[in-house]
C-alpha cells in the first residue's frame, strides 16, 4: 500500500516544480478572495516548502482568539512521533528528532526513525529547515513526511493569523480552492486549529495546527471526498 504513495510523491514533485514561479494552488492567474466570516483581504501569503500561498482574509468570526503560525522553526531537542494510516489501516509510525539547530536557525540536524508497512528506516541528515525533508525522500517514512508535514497545502498557512472563521480562496474561473479554519480541538492535550482545504467544495486536505509547534500535529489527505491518508502526532517531547 505504501508503494502507491511513491507514485503520488513523484507527481507532487512535478506539480511543485510547476508552482515555483508563484500563482497559488489554483494555478497561474488565480484570483484570491476572502471567504465568508473572514476579515478584510490581506496581502499575499508566503510560499512554504510544500506549496505556494496567496491572498488571504485576516481576522476571524465572533472575536475568537487568533495566533500567527510560522512552521519549521525547530528547537534543539524536539521529538515528534507520528502514526500513519491509509484507508483506516494502520501502517506504522515514524519519529522526527531535532538533534541540533545552528546558524540562528538556518541549519538543522534531524534524525528520522520509522517502521512503515514493515519497512524499518533510520537516517540522520543536516540542511535548512525548509528543505531538509528532501534528504529523506528515498525511504517510506520520508515519503509521508513530505506528503503530510511538508505537504503542498501546509505552507499556505505560513504567517497567517489563524482564527476560527478565517478563510481565503483562489479561483481560476473554472475551479476554486478554498482554505478555512473551521473549529478548534485538542490533541495530546494541546489546543489546535482545525482547517480544511477544499476544491469546488470537495474536501482535499485537513490540517491541524498548534501554533507553538514547528509541524502540523495532524494531516488528513482525502480521495474523492473520503479520508485516504492520515498522519497524526502520538508523542511530542522537547
Amino acid at each position: 500500500m505504501a508503494r502507491r504513495y511513491y507514485t503520488i510523491l513523484a507527481v507532487l514533485l512535478v506539480v511543485l516544480a510547476g508552482c515555483s514561479g508563484g500563482g497559488g494552488p489554483a494555478g497561474d492567474g488565480a484570483t484570491p478572495t476572502p471567504t465568508a466570516g473572514s476579515g478584510s483581504s490581506g496581502g499575499s501569503g508566503s510560499s512554504g516548502a510544500g506549496g505556494t500561498g496567496g491572498g488571504s482574509g485576516s481576522g476571524g468570526a465572533g472575536g475568537s482568539a487568533s495566533v500567527e503560525w510560522t512552521p519549521y522553526e525547530f528547537r534543539a531537542g524536539e521529538y515528534y512521533e507520528y502514526e500513519v494510516s491509509e484507508a483506516g489501516e494502520r501502517l506504522g509510525t515514524f519519529s522526527w528528532e531535532v538533534l541540533a539547530v545552528e546558524d540562528s536557525g538556518e541549519t538543522v540536524t534531524v534524525r528520522v526513525v520509522g517502521d512503515i508497512d514493515g519497512q524499518q528506516v533510520e537516517s540522520t541528515t543536516t540542511g535548512d529547515p525548509e528543505n531538509v525533508y528532501a534528504n529523506f525522500l528515498g525511504n517510506p517514512a520520508g515519503a509521508y513526511v513530505f506528503l503530510s508535514l511538508y505537504g503542498p497545502f501546509v505552507g499556505a498557512y505560513r504567517g497567517e493569523t489563524l482564527a476560527v472563521g478565517q478563510g481565503w480562496s483562489y479561483s481560476d474561473g473554472q475551479n476554486t480552492t478554498s482554505y478555512g479554519i473551521e473549529r478548534t480541538d485538542t490533541l495530546l492535550g494541546r489546543d489546535v486549529f482545525v482547517s480544511m482545504v477544499r476544491e469546488n467544495d470537495v474536501p482535499q486536505y485537513e490540517v491541524w495546527i498548534d501554533a507553538e509547534l514547528a509541524f502540523a500535529v495532524k494531516t488528513v489527505i482525502y480521495d474523492e471526498g473520503a479520508e485516504d491518508v492520515r498522519v497524526e502526532l502520538v508523542d511530542y517531547r522537547s
